[in-house]
């Protein structure tokens, strides 16, 4: 119901991120040690590429505040649309950049396979949310204990990174180039599904909201 704001709010923060960060990176490159020789296409190489990195958010924190303040309606569901939404749209974002990057600075052609592939990666990584959503179906509708099925269901998430990382060292043994699967987005697409069209949203939503802590201190350590 929120889509419509939130898709206005997240243009408008990477559009104005992006820009005003990579002119203002520009226009001090002279007093950055390692970009003050450089020529004036590689300082608009960096100070773009500065920028994508610059559009990246943190979901974990957003998340982390949220529910350390209990925050509820409209806002916070903007907040949080907007911060998943442009955690894989400035993966897009940066794929461009460095290819554009790499045709002014090398003299390359720009490379649209290597932007097609990016999008193939997120077609793939959601795919992947997909099918792991009837995984936690099947977990969240056993008949064990609870404390079982909060196992299964961290044992799935750390699975799902633990798979994209050996995707990523097979696919460059076997074809020199890494796919990268966002494990993020296959799991925010996966628990999207579970807690909008299925009945275990109660359920669910309770062991998360159990185990949160102890997962956020685990994260914010490491």
């Amino acid at each position: 119901s929120r889509f419509n704001i939130i898709k206005w709010i997240t243009l408008g923060q990477i559009l104005s991120t992006f820009l005003l960060s990579g002119i203002a990176i520009f226009l001090i490159s002279d007093l950055v040690p390692y970009m003050k020789d450089l020529s004036v296409i590689e300082k608009i190489s960096i100070s773009f590429l500065t920028g994508a990195v610059f559009v990246a958010r943190s979901p974990a924190s957003a998340i982390a505040i949220i529910n350390e303040l209990r925050a509820k309606g409209p806002f916070t569901q903007t907040v949080l649309g907007v911060t998943v939404i442009k955690d894989f749209i400035v993966i897009i974002l940066f794929g461009v950049t460095l290819n554009i990057s790499e045709t002014l600075i090398q003299g390359e052609e720009f490379n649209v396979v290597a932007v097609f592939l990016i999008l193939i990666e997120l077609i793939l990584s959601a795919g992947l949310g997909f099918i792991l959503h009837y995984l936690l179906s099947l977990i969240l509708k056993l008949k064990v204990e609870k404390r079982y099925k909060t196992f299964l269901l961290l044992l799935s998430g750390f699975g799902v990174y633990q798979f994209s990382y050996f995707i990523r060292h097979i696919s460059f043994d076997l074809i020199n180039h890494e796919i990268f699967l966002e494990p993020l987005l296959i799991c925010i697409l996966a628990s999207f599904i579970i807690t909008n069209y299925t009945r275990n949203r109660a359920e669910f939503i309770r062991i998360i909201n159990d185990i949160g802590p102890v997962i956020y201190v685990a994260f914010f350590t490491l």
